[in-house]
Protein backbone atom coordinates (compact mmCIF):
# COMPACT_ATOMS: atom_id res chain seq x y z
CA UNK A 1 0.00 0.00 0.00
CA UNK A 2 1.69 3.41 -0.96
CA UNK A 3 2.07 6.16 1.77
CA UNK A 4 -0.08 8.87 1.58
CA UNK A 5 1.52 12.42 1.71
CA UNK A 6 -0.60 14.09 4.41
CA UNK A 7 -0.38 17.85 4.35
CA UNK A 8 1.82 19.08 7.30
CA UNK A 9 -1.34 21.26 8.93
CA UNK A 10 -3.11 17.55 9.30
CA UNK A 11 -0.17 17.08 11.81
CA UNK A 12 0.01 19.84 13.61
CA UNK A 13 -3.08 18.70 14.91
CA UNK A 14 -1.66 16.37 17.09
CA UNK A 15 -0.54 17.64 20.74
CA UNK A 16 3.52 18.02 20.07
CA UNK A 17 2.97 19.96 17.74
CA UNK A 18 0.90 22.27 18.95
CA UNK A 19 3.52 22.58 21.23
CA UNK A 20 6.29 23.34 19.33
CA UNK A 21 4.31 26.16 17.63
CA UNK A 22 3.28 27.67 20.44
CA UNK A 23 6.91 28.15 21.83
CA UNK A 24 8.10 29.19 18.71
CA UNK A 25 5.52 31.49 18.60
CA UNK A 26 5.76 32.62 21.97
CA UNK A 27 9.84 32.56 22.19
CA UNK A 28 11.21 34.20 18.98
CA UNK A 29 14.51 33.48 18.10
CA UNK A 30 17.08 35.60 16.27
CA UNK A 31 18.18 34.03 13.18
CA UNK A 32 20.97 31.42 13.36
CA UNK A 33 24.76 31.90 13.47
CA UNK A 34 25.70 28.55 13.80
CA UNK A 35 24.35 24.97 14.60
CA UNK A 36 24.19 25.44 18.25
CA UNK A 37 21.72 28.94 17.75
CA UNK A 38 18.64 26.61 17.76
CA UNK A 39 16.75 26.24 21.00
CA UNK A 40 15.43 23.18 21.87
CA UNK A 41 12.40 22.66 23.89
CA UNK A 42 12.52 20.78 27.30
CA UNK A 43 9.73 19.25 29.02
CA UNK A 44 9.76 19.04 32.93
CA UNK A 45 6.89 16.69 33.92
CA UNK A 46 5.14 16.63 37.01
CA UNK A 47 5.55 12.82 38.79
CA UNK A 48 2.77 10.90 36.67
CA UNK A 49 1.05 7.86 38.15
CA UNK A 50 -0.20 5.66 35.60
CA UNK A 51 -3.01 3.59 36.56
CA UNK A 52 -2.42 0.78 34.18
CA UNK A 53 0.12 -0.84 31.97
CA UNK A 54 -0.32 -0.56 28.05
CA UNK A 55 -2.84 -2.32 26.26
CA UNK A 56 -2.50 -2.22 22.88
CA UNK A 57 -1.86 -5.63 21.51
CA UNK A 58 -0.26 -6.99 18.19
CA UNK A 59 -2.68 -7.57 15.11
CA UNK A 60 -4.95 -4.13 16.05
CA UNK A 61 -5.66 -1.68 14.10
CA UNK A 62 -7.34 1.74 14.67
CA UNK A 63 -8.08 4.12 11.59
CA UNK A 64 -8.94 7.92 12.46
CA UNK A 65 -10.98 10.40 10.46
CA UNK A 66 -9.96 14.00 10.22
CA UNK A 67 -13.19 16.74 9.51
CA UNK A 68 -13.93 20.15 9.38
CA UNK A 69 -16.88 21.94 9.86
CA UNK A 70 -16.91 21.71 6.02
CA UNK A 71 -15.50 18.78 4.56
CA UNK A 72 -14.58 15.36 5.28
CA UNK A 73 -10.40 14.76 5.13
CA UNK A 74 -8.41 11.45 4.96
CA UNK A 75 -8.64 8.42 6.79
CA UNK A 76 -5.09 8.08 8.99
CA UNK A 77 -4.93 4.37 10.41
CA UNK A 78 -2.47 2.90 13.35
CA UNK A 79 -1.05 -0.40 13.01
CA UNK A 80 0.37 -2.35 16.35
CA UNK A 81 2.61 -5.17 15.48
CA UNK A 82 5.86 -7.27 16.86
CA UNK A 83 9.65 -5.86 16.93
CA UNK A 84 12.14 -7.12 18.34
CA UNK A 85 13.15 -4.83 21.56
CA UNK A 86 10.19 -3.28 21.86
CA UNK A 87 7.20 -4.41 24.34
CA UNK A 88 5.27 -3.31 20.84
CA UNK A 89 5.14 -1.09 17.75
CA UNK A 90 3.44 1.10 17.07
CA UNK A 91 3.13 3.20 13.10
CA UNK A 92 1.43 4.37 10.79
CA UNK A 93 1.40 3.22 6.56
CA UNK A 94 -0.50 6.77 5.76
CA UNK A 95 2.50 8.96 6.33
CA UNK A 96 6.00 8.69 4.38
CA UNK A 97 8.69 10.49 6.41
CA UNK A 98 6.78 8.37 10.15
CA UNK A 99 9.30 6.08 11.36
CA UNK A 100 6.56 4.87 13.82
CA UNK A 101 7.54 3.93 17.73
CA UNK A 102 8.83 0.82 20.11
CA UNK A 103 7.24 1.27 22.95
CA UNK A 104 7.45 -0.55 26.45
CA UNK A 105 4.93 -1.87 28.98
CA UNK A 106 3.87 1.96 30.14
CA UNK A 107 3.81 3.38 26.78
CA UNK A 108 7.11 5.41 26.45
CA UNK A 109 9.58 5.26 23.74
CA UNK A 110 13.01 6.21 23.68
CA UNK A 111 12.61 9.48 24.20
CA UNK A 112 11.19 8.39 28.19
CA UNK A 113 8.06 11.88 27.77
CA UNK A 114 5.02 11.08 28.88
CA UNK A 115 3.94 14.14 26.58
CA UNK A 116 4.84 13.00 23.24
CA UNK A 117 6.97 10.19 20.96
CA UNK A 118 10.14 10.83 18.69
CA UNK A 119 7.71 10.65 15.88
CA UNK A 120 5.12 13.53 16.39
CA UNK A 121 2.60 11.73 13.58
CA UNK A 122 1.84 8.80 16.19
CA UNK A 123 -0.80 10.71 18.25
CA UNK A 124 -3.36 7.79 18.86
CA UNK A 125 -1.76 7.07 21.99
CA UNK A 126 0.25 8.84 24.42
CA UNK A 127 1.93 7.87 27.67
CA UNK A 128 -0.10 10.42 29.95
CA UNK A 129 -3.53 8.62 28.72
CA UNK A 130 -2.53 5.33 31.25
CA UNK A 131 -2.57 8.16 34.18
CA UNK A 132 -6.04 9.50 33.16
CA UNK A 133 -9.39 9.11 36.20
CA UNK A 134 -11.89 10.76 37.15
CA UNK A 135 -10.06 13.42 38.85
CA UNK A 136 -6.92 13.68 37.36
CA UNK A 137 -5.22 16.79 36.82
CA UNK A 138 -1.66 17.04 35.45
CA UNK A 139 1.50 19.82 34.67
CA UNK A 140 4.24 20.37 32.32
CA UNK A 141 6.53 22.58 32.38
CA UNK A 142 8.02 23.79 29.33
CA UNK A 143 11.71 25.10 28.54
CA UNK A 144 13.58 26.82 25.49
CA UNK A 145 17.22 25.49 26.06
CA UNK A 146 19.46 27.71 24.09
CA UNK A 147 23.38 27.43 24.29
CA UNK A 148 23.55 27.77 28.49
CA UNK A 149 20.51 29.28 28.88
CA UNK A 150 17.20 27.85 29.74
CA UNK A 151 14.30 30.11 29.67
CA UNK A 152 10.73 28.91 30.58
CA UNK A 153 8.20 29.56 27.90
CA UNK A 154 4.41 27.99 29.16
CA UNK A 155 2.86 24.78 30.95
CA UNK A 156 1.13 22.52 29.70
CA UNK A 157 -2.11 21.76 32.25
CA UNK A 158 -4.12 18.48 32.01
CA UNK A 159 -7.33 18.35 33.59
CA UNK A 160 -10.39 15.98 33.62
CA UNK A 161 -13.79 17.11 32.79
CA UNK A 162 -15.71 14.73 32.79
CA UNK A 163 -16.59 11.26 31.70
CA UNK A 164 -18.74 10.78 28.12
CA UNK A 165 -19.90 7.94 26.10
CA UNK A 166 -18.70 7.64 22.91
CA UNK A 167 -19.96 4.68 20.73
CA UNK A 168 -21.14 2.54 23.77
CA UNK A 169 -17.78 2.83 25.46
CA UNK A 170 -17.27 5.77 28.10
CA UNK A 171 -14.41 7.99 27.53
CA UNK A 172 -12.91 10.57 29.72
CA UNK A 173 -12.41 14.27 28.73
CA UNK A 174 -9.87 15.74 29.11
CA UNK A 175 -8.64 19.21 28.46
CA UNK A 176 -5.13 19.93 27.48
CA UNK A 177 -4.57 23.67 27.87
CA UNK A 178 -1.37 26.09 27.49
CA UNK A 179 -2.82 29.10 29.24
CA UNK A 180 -2.78 31.49 25.66
CA UNK A 181 -5.94 30.42 24.64
CA UNK A 182 -5.36 27.01 22.47
CA UNK A 183 -7.20 24.36 23.71
CA UNK A 184 -7.64 21.09 22.69
CA UNK A 185 -9.87 18.51 24.23
CA UNK A 186 -9.41 14.84 24.01
CA UNK A 187 -11.94 11.98 24.43
CA UNK A 188 -9.62 8.77 26.05
CA UNK A 189 -11.11 5.46 25.97
CA UNK A 190 -11.74 4.12 29.78
CA UNK A 191 -10.79 0.62 29.01
CA UNK A 192 -7.81 0.33 26.08
CA UNK A 193 -6.49 3.85 27.00
CA UNK A 194 -6.40 5.69 23.42
CA UNK A 195 -7.75 8.78 21.89
CA UNK A 196 -11.18 8.17 20.51
CA UNK A 197 -11.93 11.99 19.91
CA UNK A 198 -10.02 14.96 19.80
CA UNK A 199 -11.06 19.00 18.82
CA UNK A 200 -8.48 20.85 18.05
CA UNK A 201 -7.81 24.35 15.87
CA UNK A 202 -11.27 24.22 14.43
CA UNK A 203 -10.50 20.25 13.51
CA UNK A 204 -12.00 16.97 14.86
CA UNK A 205 -10.29 14.00 14.95
CA UNK A 206 -12.38 10.75 15.75
CA UNK A 207 -11.87 7.15 15.92
CA UNK A 208 -13.68 5.10 13.07
CA UNK A 209 -12.81 1.39 13.53
CA UNK A 210 -11.11 -0.41 16.12
CA UNK A 211 -10.61 -4.32 16.88
CA UNK A 212 -13.29 -6.15 18.19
Amino acid sequence: MDKKKFPVWIAAIAVFLIIVIMGIMMFPIEAPTGPDELPVFEEDEEPLAKKTNLTLEPGEEYVYNYYTGEEDLENMSFIVRERKGCHVYLYTPDVEISPGVCLDREGNDRTGSNVSYYDPYIYMFRPWMLAVDENWEWEVNIYAVKNESRTHVFDITYETLRIDNINGRPAYVVEINTGEGLQTIEWIDVEKRILVKEEALGTTIELVEMPG
